[in-house]
């Protein structure tokens, strides 16, 4: 087994491609997590309309290409998954290959949506990239918690662009933890191989869940870690 990057009771990171790393892994009761999307490199797309349309756009471009986000096959994980209990943020463009992998091996889905609230501003002749996709995928039967707050239960979770977030495609901690209460019993586990700045398991952190976290660039090792240090709730 990888000898892991960082350990704490309940909380474990490893640094690596989780593709070497996750059929070393013990089952786990949550995939919560937020993989590489597929954006077009030209032509109409997202990523495309971003080209030549100034600093920001180049920096958020530039940021993108680092993650290698620009061709990413999401069933090449899903199968070496540990759970077959997850949810996955998403563009577009790969919401069928998420639904297609949940039909083909009899597993539930549904559709959530992450709304932005203040979009930048870039239209090029389309509506404003103001949402993304999260799939869910479980299995018939698996927890589901009855009693959380009345507002973890909505399919829809609006939250403002940050500028100060610790990495390019960091999810708002509140999601991460809405979704962690409803489908991760206290006991259990929670998996997230593309880690990134640490946001799923911060949360997991704080609702007293167990969670491993992998990630392929160290920076965001370095950063997650200081924020499990943090006493207070990080960002």
């Amino acid at each position: 087994m990888i000898k892991p990057y960082y350990e704490e009771p309940g909380i474990t990171i490893y640094h690596g491609d989780c593709r070497e790393i996750l059929p070393q892994l013990e089952p786990v009761d949550l995939v919560l997590t937020d993989p590489p999307y597929d954006f077009e490199s030209k032509g109409g797309g997202f990523y495309g309309n971003w080209h030549g349309a100034g600093h920001e756009a180049r920096t958020y471009i530039n940021n993108l290409d680092s993650l290698k986000c620009c061709s990413f096959d999401p069933e090449d994980v899903l199968k070496m998954l540990p759970a077959q209990y997850g949810y996955f943020c998403c563009n577009k463009s790969l919401v069928s290959k998420y639904i297609n992998f949940a039909e083909n091996n009899n597993l539930l889905f549904d559709i959530h949506v992450l709304h932005k609230s203040n979009p930048i501003p870039a239209k090029n002749s389309h509506f404003l990239h103001d949402i993304e996709y999260i799939v869910m995928v479980r299995p018939s039967g698996s927890f589901f918690n009855p009693n959380s707050s009345h507002s973890n239960y909505s399919k829809v979770y609006s939250s403002s662009c940050r500028s100060d977030n610790y990495h390019p495609a960091q999810k708002p901690i509140g999601l991460m933890k809405k979704y962690i209460e409803v489908s991760c019993p206290i006991s259990g586990t929670v998996l997230d191989p593309f880690m990134g700045s640490g946001t799923t398991l911060r949360a997991a952190k704080d609702l007293e869940r167990k969670a491993i976290g992998i990630e392929i660039e160290e920076k965001y090792c370095e950063i997650a870690v200081e924020r499990l240090r943090q006493e207070v709730l990080a960002l």
